[in-house]
């Protein structure tokens, strides 16, 4: 009886010897490999998000910047717009794109010339 017991434990301590350990390694490498393609996967996603998400706000601050250099150009030429219609053109200018609240042009000593929305407090502010 006794050798059928160290028989038994013995073949038993073998079988988890043979079938346990290699499961476990198996199982272990399988959980690396996972994780880092996982974290591979992850990177690779949040990089196309991040490039788009770049994509989007070029593209939206293109228009304002645009426009700016449009207002420029067209206020520094007296003969496409005569000075007294700077404001009204200003004014025309923030009905048409709302991502602008205020509008101010300045002359070379820093001093408000032209604001739209006009308001006569700010017309000469240094």
């Amino acid at each position: 009886m006794r050798l059928f017991s160290r028989f038994r434990s013995a073949l038993l301590f073998n079988f988890i010897l043979v079938a346990v350990v290699p499961f476990s390694i198996i199982s272990f490498h399988i959980m690396v490999t996972m994780t880092r393609n996982l974290e591979k996967e992850i990177t690779t996603k949040h990089l196309l998000l991040a490039k788009s998400l770049a994509r989007e706000v070029e593209h939206l601050l293109n228009e304002p910047v645009h426009l700016l250099g449009q207002i420029k150009e067209t206020t520094e030429r007296r003969s496409l717009i005569g000075e007294e219609q700077i404001n009204s053109y200003l004014d025309s200018i923030m009905v048409h794109y709302s991502f602008f609240e205020m509008i101010q042009i300045l002359d070379h000593n820093g001093t408000v010339k032209y604001v739209a929305p006009y308001d006569f407090d700010y017309i000469d502010i240094n």
